[in-house]
């Protein structure tokens, strides 16, 4: 029998050898890859069911596994390497809120926040996962000084925290709500965090809160605060909120919601409550106003005492002569004081004690401010003579009838340039608010006309010389700035006498004619005073004004002619400050011909102002002996028949509302003042009367304005 080599066998051998073994490994491999196909079942995931491949699987079951160990870097490799192979992975979101756990817990915020906002842990349901993820995204927030957001995040997650994270997220809240201005927020968790506070910091903490609710917080965020409290109950800070939203209530006549909160209020906090007087008071104006109005109630305000009751007794009067047309009406009379505050309690008693229709006054500007801001509160007619500007502009329920500053300005403005035809103007004003503002108003209706004004000059109140400025005016107080002057100064600068040198020097400054390239000047003064010194003044620097009478012009021109030189009139316009005889003593020569504007004019021949002046003297002989009534008692006398004619009708209005709306429906209502019209703006208004300082010192009523000038 042949036998096979030795050699042969071996190789045989090795070969089967090796052919086992592969079939082994690839064995073990198929049992192998059958197992792990075992180990990765299907998951759900957001509802779908999800078969993940074996080695996505195995990177999942990693990461799971270190986190049961809280091995944070061999979760965060786990998961970043699921990330790297699998960028789609249906474990994504997981993986995501994981990672950002991770940069949470090692304190890098803005990676916590950017994994976290991908993971959309919020869309997770509600359980201890959801709250840990929510409260790391808020924290990460926070830390990043994303404030506003991670208030919002915190706060609807507030209520699923554990205790103790209850008080660090209190903290946060307060921090992140002061940083962003939220108030309402800064508030909430204020008093939220009020009951956890040692009694030490109480006190501290209430102030804070009373501080924030009584000015800080916008009344939106308020009542929007005031709305969440949660349940019925009036707690701290709750009550404050309630007795605030209660006034504001009160101050728009929202009366309903007032009488609810005020009624609430009452109810449920006991009278030792440091709060409950204030609740009382409130609670007495709400049913005041419930009792409703007497509709033949008028209210009067003027100055008894105090400062002003010297003009105080010219209304009075002027109110008594009013009231005896209409018996029917009662008439309630109260002291302002001449103060502000006075004023203003005033109106309080006319509208919740007598029940006022409507009310007249107070006279000075600022008790007028202060009658009409609280008249508009309240909702109840005010109607003023004050002067200030603006006062009608305060609310509908305020009215003024009066010739303002402003009003004069545009007047005067008006009238020299369409009724005269003059286009240059100068100014010389007082440097204080009542003649800046007829400056302004004159300039600017000057210049809506066409004209312009080529020179303006202001003078410090109270002053009684008044040559430096007129000087400005006309170019005469800096001469060294005229042509010629050193060319004319040289000629006696060798001149060694002192006298002689003096009076050669007045001649000089003669040769230099004023620079008079206007046409007329005008001048809202002070008082009547002060109009005499002014003319003076600019006669002093060779102004002649127009005097309007051909006669008297052609003597001057031929006067000035013998003198050899120029002559130009310049008309003088003025303000109702001008409107005093007195002025015809001072300076009669540098004012006759001068024109200013008035509503009332005493002397005029219409029979209501005869017969207004005439029952005047007679009820008031005392007062009147030797002069007319004043202004202030025309326009009191006016402004009180205007309301008691409205209130005395058969048809009077039971509403204040309803009186306001009346009051805007009078047209042309007779006054000594004039025609008077109540403008949709408040503004009573009336044609304008122009008077001229005549020859014979009295004066003369030149013209009356046919169109009413707002």
């Amino acid at each position: 029998m042949h036998q096979a080599p030795a050699s042969d066998s071996r190789q045989t051998n090795r070969l089967w050898g090796h052919s086992l073994t592969m079939g082994i490994a690839l064995l073990a491999c198929l049992l192998m890859g059958a197992s792990c196909q075992t180990q990765a079942p299907p998951v759900k995931i957001n509802g779908r069911t999800y078969k993940p491949k074996a080695n996505e699987f195995t990177w999942v079951q990693k990461a799971r596994n270190a986190q049961k160990l809280n091995d944070l870097d061999q979760e965060k490799q786990a998961w970043e390497g699921l990330l790297q192979r699998y960028p789609k992975t249906a474990f994504l979101a997981e993986a995501q809120r994981r990672l950002g756990w991770i940069a949470y817990r090692r304190e890098q915020w803005p990676n916590a926040i950017r994994l976290l906002e991908a993971g959309k842990p919020q869309t997770m349901a509600s359980g201890a996962k959801r709250t840990e993820l929510l409260w790391a995204y808020g924290v990460s927030l926070f830390k990043a000084g994303r404030h506003e957001e991670s208030l919002v995040t915190m706060e609807g997650l507030y209520k699923s925290l554990k205790p103790s994270q209850q008080a660090t997220a209190r903290t946060m809240m307060l921090a992140a709500a002061k940083k962003t201005g939220n108030k309402a927020a800064e508030l909430r968790w204020l008093a939220t965090q009020l009951p956890t506070l040692p009694a030490s910091e109480q006190a501290a903490f209430r102030e804070r809160i009373k501080k924030t609710v009584n000015g800080q917080m916008s009344l939106e965020q308020l009542r929007k605060l005031y709305l969440q409290r949660g349940d019925d109950t009036l707690k701290f800070p709750y009550d404050l909120m309630a007795l605030r939203l209660a006034r504001v209530y009160c101050h728009v006549q929202d009366w309903s919601n007032c009488k609810r909160l005020v009624g609430k209020l009452l109810q449920e906090i006991p009278p030792t409550h440091e709060m409950f007087q204030n609740v009382r008071s409130l609670n007495k104006r709400v049913m005041s106003h419930s009792r409703g109005v007497k509709s033949n109630v008028i209210g009067v305000i003027y100055p008894k005492t105090g400062r002003g009751a010297s003009i105080g007794r010219w209304v009075r009067n002027a109110i008594e002569l009013a009231r005896r047309k209409y018996p029917k009406v009662r008439v309630v009379e109260l002291d302002s004081k001449s103060r502000p505050d006075a004023s203003a309690k005033a109106v309080d008693t006319l509208f919740y004690k007598h029940r006022a229709l409507a009310i007249f006054g107070p006279v000075f500007s600022a008790n007028a401010m202060a009658a009409a801001h609280r008249a508009q509160q309240l909702g109840i007619p005010l109607m003023t003579i004050a002067l200030r500007e603006g006062v009608a502009d305060i609310g509908p329920f305020v009215f003024r009838n009066n010739l303002t500053s402003s009003r004069m300005g545009r007047a005067m403005a008006r009238f020299a340039v369409e009724k005269q035809g003059h286009r240059r103007f100068a100014v010389m004003f007082p440097n204080r608010a009542s003649g800046q503002i007829q400056a302004a108003a004159f300039w600017k209706e000057v210049v809506r006309l066409g004209g312009k004004v080529v020179g303006a000059e202001s003078y410090a109140p109270g002053i009684s010389d008044f040559t430096s400025a007129a000087k400005r005016l006309v170019g005469r107080y800096h001469l060294t700035q005229r042509p010629n002057w050193y060319k004319l100064y040289r000629q006696i600068r060798h001149v060694k006498n002192a006298v002689q040198k003096n009076r050669l020097y007045k001649k000089l400054v003669k040769q230099f004619l004023p620079v008079t390239d206007f046409d007329a000047i005008f001048l809202p003064a002070e008082h009547y005073l002060q109009v005499a010194m002014l003319a003076s003044s600019l006669a002093q620097q060779d102004v002649e004004v127009k005097l309007h009478y051909r006669f008297w012009e052609k003597q001057r021109q031929e006067l000035y002619k013998k003198r050899n030189k120029p002559l130009k009139f310049i008309q003088l316009l003025g303000t109702n400050v001008w409107k005093n005889k007195r002025i015809f003593t001072l300076e009669p020569r540098n004012v006759i011909g001068s024109i200013f504007c008035v509503r009332y004019n005493p002397k005029s021949r219409k029979q209501i102002v005869r017969s207004f002046v005439r029952s005047y003297k007679r009820a008031f002989p005392g007062q009147t002996r030797d002069r007319d009534p004043i202004h202030v008692s025309a326009y009191a006398y006016d402004t009180m028949n205007l309301l008691l004619h409205i209130a005395a009708q058969e048809s009077a209005p039971s509403s204040r509302d309803g009186y306001r709306k009346a009051l805007l429906k009078v047209r042309e209502f007779p006054g000594v003042t004039g025609a008077m019209s109540v403008q949709a703006s408040g503004e009573v208004l009336a044609p304008i009367k122009y008077l001229m300082a005549h020859r014979k010192q009295y004066f003369k009523l030149e013209y009356t304005s046919k169109t009413l000038i707002p």
